[in-house]
């Protein structure tokens, strides 16, 4: 209870500290000039270096000034008329600022207008671009962002209205009394979810402490689980941060998902074309993302913080990569169960989250924190929860666990359609040859399929259609792409390619030096001659990708010939056999994707593992050595992978940021 009280008062207090009000979109203020000043003088900056925007009055010879803007990096902005100085060097000012009245982002087509009255009359009128900060991130009279246009500080005094003088952050003339009272009037959402956090916490911890006691000294097998999933964390963190640790990089690639959650909490579902950049979907004037909302609903409670776009997508793809690897973990115990041991051992549990953590595809994801990689990782995190609740369900079917399942596999669809159609799929089989009555097991497959269409829903609400990514709204396939591939995303005659492509193609090498592999281009499969593609990336087949859980996805197949193991087998592989054929026909192939195929790998490789002791003594022991040559193999072609991808081949990567990395791996230049 302690901590759970500890948490809402704790993130209460600094929800208060960061707090600021919304501006209105026209802000009158009352600027008192210094006689003496000269040149140009910052008003109201917001943003910060390098994403930022100033608005500043420049001082002429004859006494007259003008109001003027600065965008960071953005040289079309509007110039504002001279303005006659009164006698008592008191200007009547409003401000109708972009960046201070919807901060969050400008929505719909087009820039929004700029202007500035003095002393009733228009001086500066003009659209403009801005860049979307947090509400916090407002300063008066300081020159916050470094801008060149302007001196660091204001010489004279800013005032609203009522008289209040306006002097650095918000922060600094609201008292923490009316930010407090403020943020209770106005954000009661924050408040109820803070409280449902903190209930989750106490929930959780009153759990853990039952489990400890229930369980005694038998949960010191799951150490490992912690010790292997915090090294994996590390390294992941590692090179997607490129080792230099920094949770809040500057990357335009990572700000989607933000912009998305802030969209959600002011009930809209489109996102300022800032947040999507070439990615956008055009629909009835807004600009769209196609990508799942599950990355975006995690970041709901965050949002609170009211970060800046782009800094929470470090901090969830570790959050994600953390889930994915407790997703196999619970994988792992439940195919115990269902082989009839009673927990998998310290090794096992070490060996599978190294497998699933870095010996897989689901490392290249680290490569860059991207709307892109974090889509792929929510579903396939969630994928694998839905999964292990699907084979709780054959050994211990309740209501609970149907529920858990059918609340995952939402998650899993509307993170990848890709992975929550396997999940989903997967359940339905599960629940079908579960020990349940007919009518239970209709509730359930109902549901399931209920929570496949979800993203569908999600699509009629973007687009007014079912079709979660039509491709006629995009952007970026205007003016004859789409016509090239046939107006389609899928055709039959790309799947000798796809299948070659993520089944069959080494497409590496190996080399002496940093990173060892060396990855080929893209259009090597089979069947590229005929395929319809639009993107044909570098991508090298899982079973060289990723040979140790793929050798023992295969092991679980021949292990299939056992009983107890033959039906959640033989549910995994028909159950991918749907994405699989998707997979092969889509229009694209990229390394990235492999991790949609890895779900089916993951189920089938556990059963193959928790089945290994019931080999014979010479012949477990040669399996053993086997599987452990083959993570080895594993981790080092995928680590490879991911870091030649970030140094060599990898599009749209800052060339100077590239070669610090080479130099921090002790790379050549």
């Amino acid at each position: 209870m302690l901590a759970a009280v500890a948490v809402i008062l704790g993130a209460g207090w600094l929800r208060v500290q960061r707090y600021a009000p919304d501006f209105p979109e026209r802000f009158a203020i009352v600027v008192q000039l210094d006689p003496g000043a000269h040149g140009a003088e910052p008003l109201i900056a917001t943003g910060r270096t390098g994403s930022g925007d100033l608005l500043y009055l420049r001082h002429y010879p004859d006494g007259a000034v003008s109001f003027e803007y600065d965008s960071w990096g953005r040289s079309s902005v509007p110039i504002g008329e001279k303005c006659t100085v009164p006698a008592n060097g008191v200007l009547n000012v409003v401000v109708e600022m972009p960046s201070l009245y919807a901060p969050t982002g400008h929505y719909g087509i087009g820039d929004p207008a700029l202007r500035v009255w003095c002393d009733g009359k228009k001086v500066l009128d003009g659209n403009v671009g801005y860049y979307a900060h947090p509400r916090r991130a407002v300063w008066f009279g300081e020159n916050s962002i470094g801008s060149g246009s302007a001196g660091s500080h204001f010489s004279g005094t800013i005032r609203d209205r009522d008289g209040n003088v306006l002097r650095g952050a918000t922060s600094n003339f609201l008292p923490f009394r009316i930010r407090f009272f403020t943020w209770l009037k106005r954000c009661p959402w924050e408040i109820l979810s803070q409280l449902v956090f903190g209930v989750a916490v106490f929930w959780l911890w009153q759990r853990l402490a039952r489990s400890a006691r229930a369980v005694g000294t038998a949960i010191t097998p799951l150490w490992p689980v912690g010790v292997a999933g915090l090294l994996c964390a590390a390294c992941f963190l590692a090179v997607l941060t490129q080792l230099t640790w920094d949770l809040t990089p500057l990357d335009f690639l990572a700000r989607f998902y933000d912009f998305q959650a802030s969209a959600m909490l002011a009930g809209r579902i489109d996102v300022p074309l800032e947040g999507i950049g070439g990615e956008a979907f055009e629909c009835a004037g807004k600009y769209f993302g196609y990508f799942g909302v599950t990355p975006a609903i995690l970041r709901l409670p965050l949002m609170m913080f009211d970060p800046y776009p782009g800094d929470l997508a470090v901090v969830c793809m570790i959050a994600e990569y953390l889930l994915a690897i407790g997703g196999a973990v619970w994988v792992l115990r439940e195919a115990a169960h269902v082989v009839g041991t009673s927990r998998p051992s310290a090794a096992q549990y070490a060996f599978f989250v190294a497998a699933v953590g870095l010996g897989s595809p689901v490392f290249f994801l680290a490569t860059r924190p991207m709307f892109y990689h974090e889509a792929i990782l929510s579903g396939f995190a969630f994928a694998l929860a839905t999964c292990a609740a699907g084979l709780r369900l054959l050994w211990r079917p309740t209501w609970r666990t149907g529920a858990v399942a059918v609340v995952f596999c939402v998650l899993a669809v509307n993170g990848r359609q890709t992975t929550g159609l396997y999940a989903a799929l997967f359940v339905c089989g599960c629940v079908l040859v579960s020990h349940r009555r007919a009518l239970e097991k209709a509730v359930l497959v109902v549901a399931t399929g209920a929570a496949l269409l979800s993203a569908n829903a999600v699509a009629y609400w973007r687009f007014g259609t079912l079709d979660a990514s039509p491709l006629s709204f995009a952007v970026s396939y205007r003016g004859g792409r789409l016509d090239a591939i046939g107006q389609s995303k899928f055709h039959l005659e790309n799947i000798p390619f796809g299948a070659s492509t993520y089944l069959l193609q080494p497409n590496l090498r190996l080399t002496w030096s940093i990173p060892f592999i060396h990855v080929g281009i893209g259009l090597q499969g089979f069947g590229s001659t005929i395929a319809r593609l639009d993107v044909a990336d570098r991508t090298v087949a899982l079973p060289f990708s990723t040979p140790c859980l793929f050798f023992l996805a295969c092991g679980g197949v021949v292990a299939a010939r056992r009983r107890n193991v033959r039906v959640p087998v033989a549910i995994a592989v028909a159950a991918s056999l749907p994405v699989y054929i998707a997979l092969f026909a889509f229009m694209a192939t990229a390394q990235r994707y492999s991790v949609d195929l890895f779900p089916p790998l993951v189920v089938t490789a556990a059963f193959a593992l928790m089945s290994i002791d019931a080999l014979d003594t010479k012949v477990r022991g040669a399996a053993i050595a086997l599987a452990a040559l083959l993570l080895v193999a594993s981790v080092i072609v995928s680590v490879g992978i991911a870091i030649d991808y970030q140094t060599r081949w990898g599009p749209n990567f800052d060339a100077n940021a590239r070669a610090a990395y080479r130099h921090r791996l002790g790379m050549a230049p």
